[in-house]
């Protein structure tokens, strides 16, 4: 199970996927893919996550919907050791490819296809939107 993580496609099952095109800023008319990672993936980040958070003594209210529970974790990333949500956030940019203007292919992310770290965030929003199949609301900063 610890080798396979991130948001590769392996095996016949499609995974579902969204093009977030970005309006404003250094990166305005973007397009990027967001392909959810596998089950077993999602799973295993979301417990990594969750251990992550509870390492820092952030206090998550459980009894929360899924919903605000959701938002209340990923601000409490922001709690976390770098060394402890480094790999976290790599890995959740690995769901994100950008699309090849001259094609509209994806392909994966290389240095200099994210100019504005807003972008950057909102594009961590969208991975987190598709995996938990509800918006997490507004503008807010992950």
């Amino acid at each position: 199970m610890h080798g396979r993580h991130g948001c590769g496609l392996g095996g016949k099952q499609m995974r579902r996927t969204e093009t977030v095109e970005i309006t404003e800023g250094r990166d305005a008319g973007k397009k990027y893919q967001i392909t959810e990672m596998s089950a077993e993936a999602a799973e295993w980040w979301a417990f990594r996550a969750l251990q992550a958070v509870a390492s820092s003594n952030v206090d998550l209210n459980l009894q929360a919907p899924m919903r605000e529970l959701a938002v209340q974790g990923i601000k409490a990333l922001a709690g976390v050791t770098p060394d402890m949500a480094r790999p976290l956030l790599d890995e959740m940019m690995s769901c994100v490819q950008i699309l090849v203007p001259a094609t509209q292919k994806p392909r994966p992310l290389m240095d200099g296809d994210i100019e504005d770290v807003k972008t950057r965030f909102m594009l961590r929003k969208a991975v987190m939107e598709l995996h938990l199949g509800f918006s997490t609301g507004g503008e807010e900063q992950i």
